[in-house]
Formats: C-alpha cells, sequence, structure tokens
C-alpha cells in the first residue's frame, strides 16, 4: 500500500548504516526529508488481537528493544504484517500516519516501521515533530512480575491494550492488496 514509503525508507536506512565517517553520508537529510513526506502520505497496518472472550476489547502487541524500551510495531504493507504474523492469530487495522498517535499504546516508547525490514524507529518526539503536535511520555510498565521459563514466555504473545479505537479493523484490507 506504500511503495514510495518502502524504497525510501530502505534507501534511507542503507545510507544511515553505512559504515562510514559521519561526514560522508551522502545526501542523507534529503533522503531522510523524503522519508518524511512518504510517512506523511502513507496508511499503516496495525496488528490487534482479541482480549479473550470481550470481543469490544484488543491488545495490541509490541517488542522490546536491548534496553527493554517498548515499541510498537506498525507496517506499510501485508507482506511486512506477515513478516511479523507468523504463527501468531493477529488481525489488522488500517490507520493513516496522522492518526498513529491515537493508536500509539501508552507503555510505548516509539513505533517501529516495518521491524522485519528496514526497521525504522520514531520515538515519540520525532513522530509529534513530524505530525506538528505534542504527544505525552510513554508511561512505564507495571511492576516486573517473577521471571517466567523460556517455555513459558516463547508460548505468551506480547500484548498491550489498544490506546484508542480510532483504528477501524480492516481484515479485507489483506485481500484487497493481493
Amino acid at each position: 500500500i506504500n511503495p514510495t514509503l518502502q524504497l525510501s525508507g530502505i534507501y534511507f536506512i542503507q545510507e544511515l548504516r553505512r559504515p562510514v565517517p559521519k561526514e560522508e553520508h551522502k545526501n542523507l537529510r534529503a533522503l531522510e526529508e523524503e522519508v518524511i513526506v512518504n510517512l506523511r502520505k502513507s496508511e499503516f497496518l496495525i496488528a490487534m488481537q482479541k482480549k479473550g472472550d470481550e470481543p469490544d476489547k484488543v491488545n495490541i502487541p509490541y517488542l522490546k528493544d536491548k534496553e527493554g524500551k517498548i515499541l510498537q510495531p506498525v507496517f506499510s504493507d501485508v507482506l511486512e504484517f506477515e513478516k511479523f504474523a507468523k504463527g501468531k492469530r493477529l488481525r489488522i487495522a488500517k490507520v493513516p500516519f496522522d492518526k498513529l498517535p491515537n493508536v500509539l499504546i501508552e507503555q510505548a516508547e516509539a513505533l517501529v516501521v516495518n521491524p522485519m525490514g528496514f526497521n525504522l524507529i520514531l520515538d515519540r518526539e520525532q513522530l509529534g515533530r513530524i505530525l506538528g503536535v505534542k504527544i505525552p511520555a510513554a508511561v512505564p510498565m507495571p511492576a516486573a512480575q517473577p521471571e517466567k521459563t523460556e517455555e513459558a514466555k516463547a508460548e505468551e504473545a506480547q500484548t498491550a491494550p489498544a490506546a484508542e479505537e480510532a483504528a477501524q479493523p480492516a481484515e479485507d484490507a489483506a485481500k484487497s492488496e493481493e
């Protein structure tokens, strides 16, 4: 659904991660501006999971980085979503970029665009600057529970309650994108 974002995102991340001195990064600012323009024009897929037997409540999957920060994944297209959703019973909702703050879980410190792809991380401040709005700081996760076994962790999908119900379920989006 966002081919220009995919392409500009890949070019930007490749240049950003190129192992050269900072001064040698070519056109990094221009590539960044192109990604921002494409982000603003894009719609994203948000993963959701029904909350038990409560049909009106959903959980939003999240990821943790190496420092333990909560990141909320968003996807530029169905293929990127499917890479993430393998083996999980997830639904999707299509959300325009300017509505992403409405579905950002309160514990998330950042969004991660295509975590299994070019993996572009936008923290709350960056997201707010791009949109020209103030996005409140993340709320810390509740106190840690006793450590679970590796098996229990593997079986349990990491999810958090949905922020606002601004996202409309788009289960048919996958079909229309094919």
